[in-house]
């Protein structure tokens, strides 16, 4: 891991799990303002997730635990793609929750605009820290690539029988003739000692 990325995860990550302990805390309070977007979810998930859907607390602690987990995990730079991916879900949720949260005065109009810009900007950093391939190639490439190796051992492996094969045909021509002389040298004797 270059230096860079040794101190850009953990400064990316303290926030984001400052902002899921704190979730962590006012689950009941987050559970009011998550509501409406699991009432949509409920509509259209599964019948076997609408009752986690209507237990609001118990999505905000997921969401709040989630949070903490996947910003330690991308502080410590362990699977930081797939921490980064639960992140981006996770500071989305944050971003329309504190949103939510926020009153409308005129005097905290201001303060709300501010909040909601850090909670966008570290969305967009989750987003790049998703990205990066901290010089590893990504799975994509990992597949492709091993799909193209097994192409070509494939290929080789059956140059290889193709030319076994013939050598064993050679092998076998061979062998034919050698019986087929060894057997016309066999009847010339026979008939050699017949007419004798």
């Amino acid at each position: 891991m270059t230096a860079v990325r040794s101190l850009a995860r953990p400064l990316l990550s303290a926030s984001l799990v400052a902002s899921g302990v704190n979730q962590l805390r006012r689950a009941e309070e987050t559970a009011e303002y998550i509501a409406p977007a699991l009432k949509t979810v409920e509509k259209v998930a599964p019948p076997q997730a609408k009752g986690i859907a209507r237990d609001r607390v118990l999505v905000a602690r997921v969401l709040g635990g989630a949070q903490v987990g996947a910003g330690i995990l991308l502080g410590l730079g362990k699977m930081p793609r797939l921490a980064s991916a639960v992140l981006i879900t996770t500071q989305a949720v944050n971003t329309f929750v504190e949103h939510k949260q926020a009153s409308n005065t005129a005097a905290t109009k201001g303060a709300r605009t501010q909040a909601l810009l850090k909670n966008v900007s570290l969305l967009g950093a989750v987003m790049l820290a998703t990205v990066d391939t901290n010089g590893r190639p990504g799975l994509a490439w990992r597949a492709e690539h091993l799909g193209e190796q097994a192409k070509r051992q494939a290929y080789y492996m059956g140059q290889d029988v193709k030319f076994k094969a013939l050598g064993a045909q050679n092998q076998l021509a061979h062998a034919n003739l050698d019986l087929t002389k060894g057997a016309h040298d066999l009847v010339a004797k026979a008939q050699k000692a017949v007419s004798h």
